[in-house]
């Protein structure tokens, strides 16, 4: 389509507006609805032929205008058969460390021993005051 500007003042505009030339205030060559939107942000611009105006609004208008079908009525979730408990099935326990267990366990077995339980947690350091931390940080991520 080419357009036509009519903003007032730009009525004999001959030149570059955008990337579009202008002879007389009509496009020189067609241009397409993305860059007529994108001139219209910039100055009044209406359909050469029909002399309809271009703007987003219009585009926006369309959409709202236009008949929407009844969407499908929702289906009931399906449910899953709750499958019957096991009995006497062994739970697994994790084990909680605490600081003071930390603290306690490398008094007696130093960092070799701190460094069993960081494998646990695949954690490493090279302090026992570090490791005992990355252990409870790391013991606190896989709870949570």
């Amino acid at each position: 389509m080419k357009l036509k500007i009519i903003e007032r003042g730009y009525e004999n505009f001959s030149g570059l507006l955008g990337i579009t030339f202008f002879t007389d205030a009509v496009s020189d060559d067609d241009v397409n609805h993305k860059e007529a939107v994108l001139l219209a942000s910039l100055v009044r611009v209406a359909d050469a032929e029909t002399g309809q105006p271009v703007s987003a609004f219009d585009q926006e208008r369309a959409v709202w205008n236009t008949a929407v079908s009844q969407p499908a009525p929702l289906q009931p979730a399906r449910t899953q058969p709750k499958a019957a408990p096991v009995a006497n099935t062994p739970v697994a326990t994790v084990k909680q460390y605490t600081r003071e267990n930390l603290e306690e366990l490398a008094d007696k077995g130093g960092i070799n021993a701190l460094r069993k339980v960081g494998n646990e947690f695949n954690v490493k350091n090279a302090s026992i005051a570090g490791l005992i931390d990355e252990i409870l940080q790391a013991q606190d991520a896989k709870v949570n």
